[in-house]
C-alpha cells in the first residue's frame, strides 16, 4: 500500500510540470489585447524659458525712536475738526510735530459714518480745544519689560486748560517697520495703557489695554487715532515745618499723561498671524 504522503507529492509534481508547459508553449494563454491604431507624433523643438532674477528680500535697518520729549503747538485757525470720511492714519489737518520725535499731533479726526462725524465733533465741542501738548518717548526697556514688540510714548496737555481735550495722535513708524517678521508694519495699531505701565509694569492692571479704534498705512508707515487728553488734576499735600506741631499746607496743578503703545496685533492687512484654536479634531 502506497502511503498518502507519497501520493500527494506526486500529485503536486505533476500539477507543477502542467503549469510549466503551459507557460512555455502558451496553451490556454489569454488572447492579446489590441495595440489600436498608432497615434501621430511629432518632434517638439525644446525652448528656453526666461527666469526672472529673484533678488533676495533684505529688510531695512531698524532704528527704535530715541527717549526724549518735544512739545506740538496747534494754532487756533486749524483747531475745527476733520471733515474726513474716514480716520486716517496720517496727520490731521493742523497737526504739528512734537520736536524731533515721530509724532505728530493736532484736532481730532473723524470716524467713517455720519454719525461717527457727528459724534467726533459733539465730543470736541463738548470737550475744552487743545492748544499745545507734550509728548515724551519712553526707552525701549518700557516696552521690554511690559513685554511688548513696539515703542511705548505719552502726550500730555500743556496748554493749562483745566477741561479734557480730544486730539488726533499719528506715529510714523517706518524707522522700525521690519522690526519682526509676520508682516509686522500691516498689524500695528495704537493703544491706550493705564499710567501705572510706567512705574509698575509688573502688575497685571498696569498692562490692561484699552482700544481707541486706530487706522494703519503701510505705504506711509504710519499709524494714528483720536484720544482724550485728560485736563488738569489738583492735589493737596502736608509736610512738617520747622517745629512738630506747625504744618504746612501746599497745593498743586498737573496734567495726567496719556500712556500710548504702538503695537502688534495678530492680524491685519498682510495676514493672520494667529494661533490656531486647539480643537480634538486636529488629534
Amino acid at each position: 500500500m502506497i502511503p498518502a504522503v507519497s501520493v500527494i507529492a506526486v500529485l503536486a509534481l505533476v500539477a507543477g510540470a502542467f503549469a510549466g508547459v503551459k507557460l512555455m508553449t502558451g496553451w490556454g494563454r489569454a488572447p492579446a489585447a489590441s495595440s489600436g491604431k498608432p497615434v501621430a507624433v511629432q518632434v517638439v523643438h525644446g525652448r528656453k524659458a526666461k527666469v526672472p532674477v529673484m533678488n533676495p528680500w533684505h529688510g531695512k535697518p531698524v532704528s527704535w525712536p530715541a527717549q526724549g520729549t518735544g512739545a506740538a503747538v496747534i494754532t487756533a485757525a486749524t483747531m475745527a475738526p476733520s471733515k474726513a470720511s474716514r480716520l486716517r492714519a496720517g496727520p490731521s489737518a493742523g497737526s504739528a510735530r512734537a520736536g524731533g520725535l515721530p509724532v505728530w499731533v493736532g484736532p481730532p479726526d473723524t470716524g467713517s459714518s455720519p454719525s461717527s462725524r457727528r459724534a467726533a465733533t459733539d465730543a470736541y465741542l463738548s470737550s475744552s480745544p487743545v492748544t499745545r501738548v507734550r509728548v515724551g518717548m519712553a526707552p525701549q526697556a518700557k516696552a521690554s519689560a511690559l513685554g511688548m514688540h513696539g515703542v511705548i510714548f505719552t502726550v500730555t496737555r500743556a496748554d493749562g486748560q483745566a477741561g479734557a481735550g480730544r486730539v488726533h495722535v499719528s506715529l510714523g513708524y517706518s524707522a522700525f517697520a521690519d522690526a519682526y517678521g509676520g508682516n509686522y508694519a500691516s498689524r500695528i495699531h495704537l493703544v491706550e495703557l493705564p499710567a501705572c505701565a510706567l512705574t509698575t509694569p509688573q502688575l497685571a492692571r498696569c498692562r490692561k489695554q484699552v482700544q481707541p479704534g486706530s487706522a494703519d498705512d503701510v505705504k506711509t508707515g504710519r499709524v494714528g487715532a483720536d484720544v482724550t487728553l485728560p485736563g488738569l488734576t489738583s492735589s493737596l499735600s502736608a509736610h512738617r515745618g520747622g517745629t512738630a506741631t506747625q504744618a504746612i499746607l501746599t497745593s498743586s496743578v498737573t496734567s495726567p499723561e496719556l500712556v500710548l503703545a504702538a503695537l502688534a496685533t495678530p492680524s491685519g492687512s498682510g495676514g493672520n498671524y494667529g494661533a490656531e484654536p486647539v480643537s480634538e479634531a486636529y488629534d
